[in-house]
């Protein structure tokens, strides 16, 4: 309670400011009633008290984010817009005037030719939020392989934790994490009668859009499905088999931290410890692999390896110590997402917020009423 009561200082200070206006707004003070009448003098502090107001709210407050794409079906389905809470986590400070909203359209018009969108004008940090990125949390983050880019993933890993993928199933410290029921994987189903077996499948209501096998095989067919779905089509007459397809001709297999040496892929991965700010490793060639491009990437600390040693500004160490906290972030499409399997733990500063809620969605020019606030 202590930590949660110190990191919302900010939030106090922001109602007493609306407190504040709104006492002015309606005080009886002669002084104050006599400057209400005044309406240049009215006029030029709403506007752009509207202004500053409308941009605090989209910096500290609240995110709004449209879903393109399915990785996170069934959670999130494309064409779902959604809610992110800022302060739950606390705000990332913008770190130039292209990351706050509309002021960046005007300095976009100031610089022209000129602009470049993932220049750092100054550095920033994050305000405390009330509470922490958990697993099993819907997190909202820059796309590390792309700056402009934003993702929508479920927490995996905090700072500090051990995950392993066994076979599918995400374990964290030692003890298997409860999945979702919408989590999606690439399953084969062996049929003895193709046709029936797709009208049994209408009937489960399960779409034929999300079928990938060719449409000329009769043995088989493959697509995405739930494991309570599994469970139900595995029981179908003229089903022989069902089970999950862990690899598909356009699924990429290369995983973080592609390495040959390092065996892993998107359903046996791992162990790997999530770094944590503060925590230190020994720079041996095998944690190199795993951690060097983080350190590197997002540390900024330049350190190189020649024969097994390791160089800091031509120094020779033989540890590094973690200067900020990373997540583990994965899709609920298991076997369709683009996630830390790929591109590593993402550092804190790239985490914007916590989606809570679906505003509203739509399938092509369809409306989903069924998912109109829905929590998530």
């Amino acid at each position: 309670m202590a930590h949660a009561l110190a990191g919302i200082w900010w939030m106090a200070a922001w109602w007493l400011i609306i407190l504040g206006l709104f006492l002015a707004s309606t005080s009886s003070n002669s002084w104050l009633v006599t400057v209400r009448k005044k309406s240049w003098v009215i006029y030029s502090l709403i506007f752009p008290g509207v202004f500053i107001l409308a941009i605090s709210l989209r910096v500290l407050v609240f995110g709004v984010f449209y879903i393109p794409s399915s990785s996170m079906e069934r959670t999130i389905m494309p064409g779902d817009m959604v809610w992110g809470n800022k302060l739950i986590y606390g705000p990332a400070l913008p770190q130039s005037p292209y990351e706050i909203p509309w002021v960046n359209l005007f300095t976009w018009m100031i610089e022209g030719s000129r602009a470049d969108l993932e220049r750092i004008w100054w550095e920033s940090g994050r305000l405390r939020g009330y509470g922490n990125a958990r697993p099993g949390d819907v997190v909202v983050f820059e796309d590390p392989e792309n700056n402009s880019g934003v993702m929508m993933k479920r927490c995996m890993g905090t700072p500090g934790d051990t995950v392993i993928i066994v076979n599918g199933r995400v374990y964290i410290n030692n003890r298997l994490h409860e999945e979702t029921g919408n989590l999606l994987l690439y399953s084969r189903v062996n049929v003895d009668d193709n046709q029936k077996t797709l009208r049994a499948l209408d009937s489960m209501g399960i779409s034929k859009q999300l079928f990938y096998s060719p449409a000329h095989a009769n043995d088989h067919i493959s697509l995405y499905l739930t494991r309570e779905e599994i469970d139900k089509i595995s029981l179908l007459p003229g089903i022989t088999r069902v089970s999950i397809e862990q690899e598909r001709p356009d699924t990429a297999w290369w995983v973080y931290p592609h390495h040959w040496s390092i065996d892993w892929s998107i359903d046996d991965y791992g162990p790997l410890v999530i770094p944590e700010k503060g925590m230190k490793i020994a720079l041996t060639p095998v944690n190199w692999l795993l951690y060097g491009s983080l350190i590197n990437k997002y540390e900024n600390a330049d350190i190189f390896e020649n024969e097994e040693k390791f160089f800091l500004q031509g120094d020779l160490i033989n540890s590094y110590t973690f200067q900020k906290d990373y997540f583990f972030l994965l899709g609920d499409n298991r076997h369709d997402s683009r996630d830390s399997r790929y591109f590593g733990p993402v550092p804190d500063e790239k985490i914007i917020c916590k989606a809570t809620l679906i505003l509203y969605s739509r399938d092509k020019n369809i409306a989903r009423f069924s998912r109109i606030l829905k929590r998530l």
